[in-house]
């Protein structure tokens, strides 16, 4: 074999025999190390055919994001999944430079990166915007934080609907955390009670959300609106209670800790996607008026509990009322 070339342990060149037993000359040739064949060439591997499935990297990713030191050590995990991301990156440059002859292998390439490319720049918009309402702000910048928020989380998650349908979304959305969250100033619900966020979720209903989201691809959605890894989110929704008939009270409380609960309490944005997802599993759609939202909430929302005709009309009054504080 020439000076210089390597092959890998037990590796033969393409084409080539199994070795047998040597006679003769050629048992002579073998002891000496010598051979009358050339030394085979040695070849670059070739680059994967078809679409990436799995691009993996151990090595850290050049040109870390400059985020302040205070976000850094919140949004550990968020960073090592922009990290991986980026590596990704620099892996689909890396097999794209090879120019493979195949061209439906470079094309998928090309479209991975593209994909990555997208999810680093919505990951990083998100990172820079402000996840939370200020509850000690006046009323009416409350709701135009929220407002904002709102249309992030919809315009993402409802991209196939209209404008007119986006509106009645968030509209009824406010609705519920106007009502639900003491009007956008408490996250964790009054006298010790289990449910979170403006939108007051409870464990059980947490759970069905996060695992609808995993049916439907949209776990890397919650996870990037939380800061946090798909793993980190799939790991404390398996943690979360099911629904229990007979013991309502023991499948509404979160474990503690638990990183949705403390994504509920400390991040709105991801309250709105959480909840968003969880109406989703709703067939009928959200209607347009206070009176028939007062209806929808009641039924899919509240589901039981006091007097439907007085809760309702409490539920109508306040989105009338914060409808007036909605910015122009």
């Amino acid at each position: 074999m020439a000076k210089g070339t390597r092959l890998s342990r037990g590796a033969r060149p393409m084409g080539a025999r199994r070795a047998l037993p040597a006679h003769g000359a050629k048992a002579k040739r073998k002891a000496s190390g010598t051979s009358s064949r050339p030394a085979p060439r040695a070849t670059a591997d070739p680059p994967p055919r078809g679409r990436l499935r799995t691009l993996r990297t151990p090595e850290p990713a050049r040109g870390a994001l400059a985020v302040p030191q205070a976000q850094a050590v919140l949004l550990d995990p968020w960073l090592a999944r922009q990290h991986a991301l980026l590596a990704n990156i620099r892996l689909c440059d890396d097999i794209l430079a090879v120019r493979a002859p195949d061209p439906d292998a470079m094309r998928g390439v090309a479209e991975t990166r593209e994909h990555l490319h997208a999810l680093v720049a919505e990951r990083t918009r998100l990172l820079e915007m402000p996840r939370n309402v200020d509850v000690a702000a006046p009323d009416a910048e409350r709701v135009a934080a929220l407002w904002s928020l709102l249309g992030t989380a919809i315009v993402d998650l409802d991209q196939g609907a209209s404008s007119a349908a986006r509106t009645t979304i968030k509209r009824f959305l406010l609705h519920v955390a106007w009502h639900e969250g003491a009007e956008l100033r408490t996250r964790v619900q009054h006298r010790g009670g289990p449910a979170r966020s403006f939108f007051q979720l409870e464990a059980h209903r947490a759970k069905d959300g996060c695992q609808y989201a995993r049916s439907r691809t949209w776990s890397e959605k919650l996870a990037t609106a939380a800061g946090r890894t798909v793993e980190e989110i799939d790991a404390a929704a398996a943690a979360l209670p099911d629904w229990q008939r007979h013991d309502p009270g023991s499948s509404a409380r979160f474990p503690n800790p638990n990183e949705i609960e403390e994504a509920l309490r400390t991040n709105d944005l991801f309250a709105i996607y959480l909840t968003r997802v969880c109406l989703k599993k709703i067939t009928e759609p959200i209607p347009t008026s206070n009176e028939a939202q007062a209806d929808y909430w009641y039924r899919h929302w509240k589901r039981t509990g006091g007097d439907p005709v007085q809760l309702k009309q409490v539920f109508k009054r306040a989105s009338e009322r914060v409808d007036r504080l909605l910015p122009t």
